[in-house]
């Protein structure tokens, strides 16, 4: 069986390209499927994936494939973008797109029972396409990549941030990372205000700082003038995640839920938690399901006790990883996907 991958932006840097097809290839290969990225150029594959790609142009040219060619189209979505705050034309008409997606796709794949949910709520007629399989480890987010001068340079920056400048103790160096937001929904980066407060309360107390790791530095120095506690800055590139990592102790993963931000899987907290991170978070469904023993979610008196409590850190993180190889493994999702592909 040939199956092609055709995600709505052929780059890694991308999360659910790199999450969700990029590295799935290698391992469902080794599975038995001839596994790869669309090429037009190609033959036509018995089954196209379309990753997060529901644009008109894209599902008109799929549906010929499936016309000429017999090519079974799937559908695997991991946002809900049938949540769109405001009137803007074109996420309106991307709502139209992937209703117009999900009544021509022959199968349609959710990454979190929550989005199914809201999925089949919101085309009830197409429910019994819909199947759940989760994001994959992001093997990407806990390898480090050869240092560049930039990473170099920003590695030295945060650690004389902590160790010198504002002399944080161990187990009080904070870090938030992830894409500063998207069009037409809540969350992203200002989600860091719902817990300033309690972050500066904590720094009263006793010192801490929180290292931001996103796209957008202006936004950031935007939110940091309220913020009552030290913090800085470094743009995201590969591997540097996994390399802050090492300079901090507990993730914060602050969430304020809609119907959006609570279709999320639980992707930052488990590159959290194999980053050596104990975190500390919002109770997405995700999260909740996969590690309600393992996750702090009160800002104040739980967050404190991680932060003082090493044994407590390292007793969620082992906990945590447990779980992630049983259930998050690529080889563990690649498999999910060739039962999916290949039925009894």
């Amino acid at each position: 069986m040939k199956v092609a991958f055709w995600p709505h932006m052929p780059d890694r840097r991308v999360a659910s390209t790199r999450i969700r097809c990029l590295q799935l290839l290698p391992a469902l290969q080794a599975l038995g499927i001839n596994a790869t990225l669309y090429n037009v150029s190609e033959s036509p594959p018995d089954c196209l994936v379309l990753s997060k790609r529901y644009d008109a142009t894209s599902i008109a040219h799929a549906r010929t494939l499936r016309d000429k060619s017999g090519t079974r189209l799937i559908l695997d979505l991991c946002d809900n973008h049938f949540h769109v705050i405001g009137h803007d034309p074109k996420l309106l008409q991307r709502c139209r797109d992937l209703s117009e997606a999900m009544r021509y796709a022959d199968a349609i794949v959710a990454s979190t029972p929550t989005l199914a949910s809201y999925l089949c709520d919101k085309m009830p007629a197409e429910a019994n396409k819909i199947v759940v399989i989760g994001d994959a480890v992001d093997e990407d987010a806990i390898r480090a990549e050869p240092r560049t001068w930039r990473s170099a340079i920003d590695l030295l920056k945060v650690q004389v941030h902590l160790q010198i400048r504002h002399q944080v103790p161990p187990g009080r160096r904070l870090i938030w990372f992830g894409n500063h937001g998207s069009d037409g929904v809540e969350g992203g980066m200002s989600d860091i205000n719902l817990i300033a407060e309690a972050l500066g309360q904590h720094h009263s107390q006793r010192a801490l700082s929180l290292t931001v790791v996103s796209n957008n530095k202006d936004k950031f120095k935007r939110l940091q003038k309220a913020w009552r506690f030290p913090s800085i800055y470094v743009a995201w590139s590969p591997g540097i995640t996994a390399e802050l990592a090492r300079l901090h102790d507990i993730s914060v993963i602050p969430v304020g839920l809609n119907p959006f931000t609570s279709c999320k899987s639980p992707n930052r907290a488990v590159t959290s938690f194999l980053n050596d991170l104990a975190v500390t978070a919002s109770p997405i469904p995700s999260y909740s399901e996969l590690f309600a023993e393992n996750i702090e979610t009160d800002w104040h008196h739980g967050l404190a006790r991680m932060m003082h409590d090493v044994a407590l850190r390292q007793k969620t993180i082992s906990a945590a990883k447990r779980i992630i190889e049983q259930r998050c493994a690529v080889g563990v999702i690649a498999r999910q996907w060739h039962d999916f592909l290949l039925p009894n």
